[in-house]
């Protein structure tokens, strides 16, 4: 029999340290050679302070802009990714799209059985119907102007990145209700509408409740179609819809074999409040995003307000990778102590190695504890505004042992 070499005290002591100190820093992964500095990230760039400044301010902290039509080269030429709003499918009075529904395609216009015109916005709007014969030409013609009379007529020399298709989810507001109405056959037949449409685009089709999140991710199927947003992410009570819209969001994209990019487009709108004073809504909102997040098909937006007006903000630098777990819907995540915590073997801050992570969220309205399976002594803590205004997080804040009502920690070693 061979015999077996045992070490001696001192060197199994040393190899335990070294095991302890590996498992701290998540070495039993393979960590990228460059990872990322910061998630996908959105910001609009409208105001007149944003549009007149250099683009490549920017560029360090966001992936997607709205930029004026104006500075379209200029943002992409920085290297930010550049998407524009249409609104084809529930268009306003001053719109172009409204005048082509009333015009040219008013046979594209909603009606219900009795033939009365489907209205949006308070009667200030109207529906198109995707089920129409001449729907593809109205939503192509739509396209075709916004990029020859708004793009191409700045000198634009670079398609934009995407378009921004408005108001494809729920026909919310819509009055009266088209006739024959069906959520997921009026959201296939759009899907079909555009499908000629050589255009990346992304649509804003999800906020729905959770036993809907099936009906509004299947649109997003289409090969053109590169995302879907949820609007007011984790801002109207909506947790666990939002959560599995994103699980689900991100497993079509990959059954589909879909290319990186924006996926499922969290924005935390609906909230003009001052950054600052807003800091454990914005902790709680990323920690949410995080728990179920893809970096390759998961996008984040906030319309919290700061000095500079560019609404990014320091945490959504801090990047974790290699889950602990895949899970098929929320309730996966879910302890035995009521929080949903999902664990990262190699978690980052604008490229820096920080170590094994845990994220732990409490959507509920009691306090809950946190496993903190990993034992770890600290805990990240956001302060002041966004990235341009000082804004900045740390890691040497306390273990967190229980969270209290909507509320959310990020643990590190």
């Amino acid at each position: 029999m061979d015999r077996m070499i045992v070490p001696s005290m001192p060197t199994r002591l040393l190899l335990l340290c070294a095991a302890a100190l590996l498992f701290t820093l998540g070495a039993y992964d393979n960590p990228p050679s460059d990872p990322p500095q910061h998630v996908q990230t959105a910001a609009y760039l409208w105001t007149p302070g944003l549009a007149a400044s250099d683009p490549s301010r920017f560029k360090p902290y966001l992936t997607w802009a709205y930029p004026l039509y104006s500075q379209a080269d200029r943002v992409h030429d920085a290297g930010i990714k550049t998407i524009f709003y249409i609104n084809p499918v529930m268009p306003q009075r001053g719109e172009h799209e409204y005048d082509l529904l009333t015009g040219q395609y008013a046979d594209v216009g909603a009606k219900d059985c009795s033939g009365n015109a489907s209205t949006s916005y308070a009667g200030k709007g109207l529906l198109s119907d995707p089920r129409s014969p001449r729907a593809a030409d109205f939503y192509a013609d739509t396209v075709d102007w916004y990029i020859h009379h708004k793009i191409d007529i700045h000198g634009g020399e670079q398609n934009p990145n995407a378009l921004f298709v408005d108001n494809n989810g729920a026909l919310y507001g819509v009055n009266p209700q088209p006739c024959n109405y069906d959520a997921r056959s009026w959201g296939r037949a759009f899907d079909r509408a555009i499908a000629g449409i050589h255009q990346p685009i992304v649509t804003n089709s999800l906020a729905a409740r959770d036993s809907d999140t099936a009906t509004y991710v299947d649109r997003l199927t289409p090969p053109n179609i590169i995302g879907g947003m949820f609007e007011e992410c984790f801002n109207d009570r909506l947790w666990s819809a939002e959560e599995d819209s994103q699980i689900e969001t991100i497993a079509l994209f990959k059954r589909e074999h879909k290319s990186s990019g924006p996926g499922w487009w969290c924005y935390v709108n609906n909230t003009s409040a001052d950054g600052a004073a807003s800091i454990p809504q914005r902790l709680f909102a990323y920690a949410s995003f995080l728990l179920t997040y893809d970096p390759k098909y998961s996008t984040f937006q906030e319309s919290f307000t700061t000095p500079s007006k560019f609404d990014v903000f320091p945490e959504t630098g801090f990047v974790p990778l290699d889950p602990s777990s895949n899970p098929r819907n929320v309730e996966d995540l879910r302890t035995s102590t009521g929080a949903y915590v999902q664990s990262y073997s190699a978690c980052y801050y604008r490229g820096r190695r920080i170590g094994r992570c845990e994220i732990a969220v409490n959507p509920g309205s009691a306090s809950v504890g946190v496993p903190n399976r990993g034992g770890l002594h600290h805990s990240m803590v956001i302060q002041g505004e966004g990235v341009l205004d000082g804004g900045s997080v740390a890691f040497n804040g306390a273990s967190v042992g229980s969270l209290g009502a909507q509320s959310a920690a990020i643990l590190v070693p």
